[in-house]
Order: structure tokens, then C-alpha cells, then sequence
């Protein structure tokens, strides 16, 4: 039997659209803002502010179409959801020609990546039915979030984001409960590191969870929350994603799955996903 719809249609089409990545206007700040660990799915240790070896002159990836072959599986996941073109739109000179700015620019893009999540996570909750009364709360937040976003580089760079963050959390805690009430129990898995899940998985909580190497392979999520779950290596394959929240592409991006794989409006089949 059918479950009822846990989502109304997304009334904020466009908000959402600008966070899509779109790394031709960006100044490689992936590729140079941020650390690599091996232990996070990279070749190689690498430094914040370190441009990568594999930067080229124009910031493309030399090794982009071999990711997966060359061991660079935290670049095939990563997804900065739109934050480094939004960055380079500030200052209109990257940080190789502006060298005095290149550390205040890693710290803008750090920022508006933050920013972004969190904008991503209150434009998922405001389509949660569950979650109607909370939605003048959540959309009261998602205009404070965008002032936030919308400053100058200049008070961008390194600004404080917790007072913010208190306000935002509790709601999407709230929105999630409701969520995952309305669908089933509210279970909680704290540790699913390999492990493997069956049929139908109602209104289970998976925020925060590591679930690395896990199998939902023909599961059906249906109000399930994975805010923050690790899902790297994790099989989705001919899984049923439509009922889920609080996922993100990069989380898609980092698990394994095919074309089979149902996923909630706004994501879209990895490339590297291999079809049945």
C-alpha cells in the first residue's frame, strides 16, 4: 500500500537551483581551501591553503575524468553546493592573480559553504508536511540565512556562525521528529558501519551516523532523516530514496548505486553510479 506524500512541491524552485555547483565560474577553491586526509577518501595528506597537485593553470582537475582510478575518491564526493561560484562572484579576480587576497577568499568560500548547507537543509524542511507548523520558523531563518550569505566579502570572511546555528538546528530537529513520527517510530541508529539493511526502513534516524560501507541495496526509506550520515561506499542500489530528507549530493556522491536508485527531488544520479 502507498504511503502518504511526506513532501509538498519545493515553493523555493529558484533558491535551490542556486545551489548547484557550477565549478566553471569557480577559482579552484576546493582544490586549495581545503585539508585532504587519506583517511577521508584521498592519495594524499594535503594543507588547507595548499593549491592541489592537480590544479591546472585555468582550475581544472588534471585527473578529473579518472577520480575513481586514481584513488581521489573525496573529490568525486565532494559537492561545495554552490558556495565557490558564489565566492569568485565577490571578488571578480581569483586569488593567483589577487596573491594579498587568496586567504580571505579561502575563508569567504569556507563560509558560504556553511552558509549553503544550511540554507540546503531549511529549503528541504520547508517542503516536510510534517513539518507545516514549523514553517514560518523555518522560512523566518532561511531569510536571516540568505542577509547572512548576502554580505560583503569583507564580514564573510571568518564570521562567526553559532549564534546563527543555535536558531537553525533545534528547528530542523523539530521538523526532522515530526517527520520521522509521521512515518514510523523515530528509531535510532547510532553505528551502521557495514552492516546490512532489509526491506522497508520507516521513519528511522540516521543523522549523524557512520554508515560506511553499509547495505541499503532494495531497502525502502520512507521518512528516514540523514542529516550528516557518513555514507561513503554505502550501497543504495535499486533503493527506494524518494522518502528520505536531509540528504545531500555529496552524500550521494560518495555512496555506491545504479539507475535503479529512486532519490528525492533536487539529486540526481552520481556519474560514476554504474547503470543496470
Amino acid at each position: 500500500m502507498a504511503r502518504p506524500a511526506l513532501r509538498r512541491e519545493n515553493p523555493y524552485p529558484e533558491q535551490m537551483q542556486a545551489l548547484r555547483i557550477a565549478c566553471a565560474d569557480c577559482y579552484g577553491y576546493c582544490c586549495t581551501a581545503l585539508c585532504f586526509f587519506k583517511t577521508d577518501g584521498f592519495p594524499l595528506d594535503k594543507p588547507p591553503g595548499t593549491p592541489c597537485r592537480n590544479l591546472l593553470p585555468d582550475f581544472r582537475c588534471r585527473v578529473h575524468d579518472q577520480l575513481s582510478k586514481r584513488g581521489w575518491k573525496g573529490c568525486r564526493a565532494y559537492d561545495c553546493l554552490g558556495a565557490g561560484q558564489a565566492a569568485a562572484r565577490l571578488y571578480g579576480q581569483d586569488w593567483r592573480e589577487a596573491p594579498a587576497t587568496a586567504s580571505e577568499q579561502f575563508e569567504v568560500f569556507l563560509t558560504l559553504c556553511r552558509l549553503h548547507q544550511i540554507g540546503w537543509h531549511l529549503l528541504e524542511a520547508l517542503q516536510l508536511l510534517p513539518a507545516e507548523p514549523l514553517w514560518a520558523a523555518l522560512e523566518g531563518q532561511l531569510v536571516e540565512n540568505q542577509r547572512l550569505a548576502g554580505q560583503p566579502a569583507g564580514a564573510l570572511a571568518g564570521m562567526e556562525l553559532s549564534a546563527h546555528c543555535s536558531e537553525v538546528n533545534p528547528l530542523l530537529k523539530r521538523a526532522a521528529a515530526r517527520t520521522m513520527q509521521a512515518a514510523g517510530t523515530g528509531k535510532r541508529c547510532a553505528d551502521g558501519v557495514g552492516k546490512r539493511f532489509r526491506g522497508r526502513l520507516d521513519g528511522m534516524d540516521f543523522s549523524l551516523a557512520p554508515l560506511i560501507a553499509a547495505s541499503f541495496a532494495g531497502c525502502t526509506l520512507y521518512g528516514v532523516n540523514l542529516l550528516g550520515a557518513d555514507l561513503r561506499d554505502a550501497d543504495l542500489s535499486d533503493a527506494d530514496l524518494r522518502g528520505v530528507f536531509f540528504l545531500t549530493q555529496g552524500q550521494l556522491n560518495a555512496a555506491k548505486g545504479n539507475r535503479n536508485t529512486l532519490l528525492p527531488p533536487g539529486l540526481s544520479h552520481p556519474p560514476h553510479w554504474e547503470s543496470k
